[in-house]
């Protein structure tokens, strides 16, 4: 997605989080790919510390903004919650897995008939 953008001109920036470069993939390839576009925050070399993801993402002025992010549960919750007052087709996600809705029903039996 990155490389579409570089090519077709558009302004573009990558932030990407991890705990440990070391689980962190593609950072070398990205860094030469995209010079100072590319943003690398490892909280293991921030003492531990989490990016501050709200106070990044209320800074920017949504009218030509989107947003494409993908990660773990908890990164793509912060995310939303930091632009829930953003105009609809700002966020674009991608789960790693299904997102996880709280089930109401009552866990009980039930029967299959099978025609």
């Amino acid at each position: 997605m990155a490389e579409t953008a570089k090519e077709a001109g558009v302004d573009y920036s990558i932030l990407y989080l991890g705990r440990s470069k070391n689980n962190l993939a593609f950072v070398s390839e990205l860094i030469q790919e995209h010079g100072n576009r590319f943003t690398l925050w490892v909280g293991q070399d921030q003492g531990g510390k989490r990016f501050d993801l709200k106070s990044f993402l209320q800074q920017e002025d949504f009218r030509d903004l989107r947003v494409y992010c993908c990660g773990p549960e908890a990164l793509l919750t912060g995310v939303e919650e930091a632009l829930a007052d953003a105009p609809t087709g700002v966020l674009r996600l991608e789960r790693f897995a299904a997102h996880h809705t709280e089930n109401k029903r009552p866990n009980t039996s039930f029967d299959v008939v099978l025609a």
